[in-house]
């Protein structure tokens, strides 16, 4: 056997002493470590072993204070900075005007990962010199699931006892999901399905190599570990641009992450605790994409402003008819919400109505009637309900019947605001100048003897 291959594996087993090529600095039998790449206390220089080691130890990413010397103020400095220069400079660009894309969705996330993971793996390579990627067995990894598993329910035990204790003592409210608000992604379509699987895939992975793999530990060299783990779990819960209760629940999961590192010694498992707890978000947003979910208006001034999902110019799946009439009874037959859940889309079709054939006025009345009828019914979205029926009775008065519905939908839609005054005055409208459309006018009554008492 080759005399270097044999000492080797003593080496490994730690059967033997490394002696340092460029020092003659002796390591002993008990300080020898995994890692293929050793660097040497005394100049510094990197010591390597030519040997692949595998077992139940090795790690996805060894843990980077196993090094005691302090890192330097400007390699954290960089490595803060580079990120935040890259948000940014989207920001940035944002505020200009320039306008967000799928694809321009997607190249951010592409040079968010990339900033990320380039900065977090250069700075490990600068100081350990190696690559963190070891081998994992099958074994270590249902184990350390497993851990992720158990703190990640813990989390959510806390967090769930600290909202109850919030709104129990002061009265609160979630204000919105602090995740976002999921109705600005659309429909249901294959790239916002693509980033929900990264969301709990890649995301995971490049957030803990550079939160708890690089920023955490190269603070904690500097300063005592409580201050390096508080600095950063609030920049990790500041970039993820939630409201005040969102920026709270962030900082605690940076916190948890950070506690869970610690403990376990490796970043394998605050990986899989951050897939975890996206993927159960994810799973809620997934729902919600499959019911097209909608949130309501909570202001007038918000009704006035069109959803984000509704195009000002038709999407490319809308095919132009001949006529308004023919478009709206497209948009029907082919877009319909008859148990479908299409219904932002049926509202897109309605709105190519009013683009393409503006001086059809009965078509685009009606367009507009079925805009009111899916912000009523299917999204309850009252407000932009009475919006519409509004620009419908001001812009495109047509025949009696739709005039009536539109009276009739803000009557309903102001009764479901408990906006009972207003409830009333329209209905008594439908009563009083359509009084010859016999629905309209039966409903108006019912709703009317509904009403509570003045």
């Amino acid at each position: 056997m080759n005399i270097d291959i044999f000492k080797n594996i003593l080496i490994i087993l730690g059967m033997a002493d490394i002696t340092c090529s460029n020092c003659d600095f002796i390591f002993p039998a008990q300080q020898r470590a995994v890692s293929q790449i050793l660097r040497c206390p005394k100049c510094r220089e990197c010591v390597t072993v030519s040997a692949v080691v595998s077992g139940e130890e090795t790690e996805l990413l060894s843990n980077p204070t196993s090094q005691k010397s302090a890192w330097k103020w400007r390699d954290i400095i960089i490595g803060f900075l580079f990120p935040v220069l890259i948000f940014g400079l989207m920001y940035l660009l944002r505020f200009v005007g320039f306008g967000v894309t799928p694809l321009i969705g997607i190249l951010w996330i592409i040079v968010s990962v990339a900033s990320f993971l380039a900065v977090a793996l250069w700075m490990y390579r600068k100081r350990m010199g190696s690559w963190p990627f070891k081998p994992v067995t099958l074994k270590c990894f249902v184990k350390e699931s497993l851990w992720a598993f158990l703190y990640v329910l813990l989390y959510f035990l806390i967090f769930f006892l600290l909202e109850l204790s919030l709104k129990t003592l002061f009265g609160f409210e979630d204000p919105s999901n602090y995740l976002g608000r999921y109705d600005v992604f659309g429909f249901n379509n294959a790239v916002y399905i693509a980033v929900l699987v990264c969301v709990f895939t890649v995301v995971p992975f490049y957030e803990e190599v550079y939160f708890r793999g690089f920023l955490y530990p190269a603070l904690k060299s500097r300063v005592h570990w409580i201050i390096a783990g508080i600095c950063q779990a609030l920049f990790f819960a500041v970039l993820h641009r939630y409201n005040w209760f969102g920026f709270i629940a962030t900082f605690l999961i940076g916190l948890m992450l950070m506690f869970i590192y610690e403990h376990r010694k490796r970043l394998l498992t605050p990986i899989l605790a951050h897939a975890q707890i996206n993927f159960l978000c994810c799973l809620v947003v997934f729902g919600l994409f499959v019911m097209n979910h909608h949130i309501p208006a909570q202001t007038w001034e918000e009704a006035n402003i069109k959803p984000e999902w509704l195009y000002d110019e038709p999407p490319e799946y809308v095919e132009q008819m001949d006529s308004g009439e023919e478009q709206r009874l497209y948009a029907i037959e082919t877009w319909g919400s008859q148990g479908c859940r299409l219904w932002k889309k049926e509202a897109n079709v309605f709105n190519s109505i009013l683009i393409w054939f503006p001086e059809d006025k009965g078509a685009c009345a009606k367009a507009k009637l079925g805009m009111v009828s899916i912000y009523f019914f299917h999204l309850n979205d009252y407000r932009r309900a009475i919006v519409e029926a509004d620009d419908l009775l001001t812009n495109f008065v047509t025949d009696r019947e739709t005039c009536a519905s539109a009276w009739l939908y803000k009557a309903y839609s102001y009764e479901a605001l408990h906006e009972y005054e207003n409830s009333r005055e329209s209905a008594e409208v439908v009563l009083s100048d359509y009084n010859d459309c016999e629905y309209e006018r039966y409903a108006a009554e019912g709703l009317l003897e509904s009403l509570p008492a003045e």
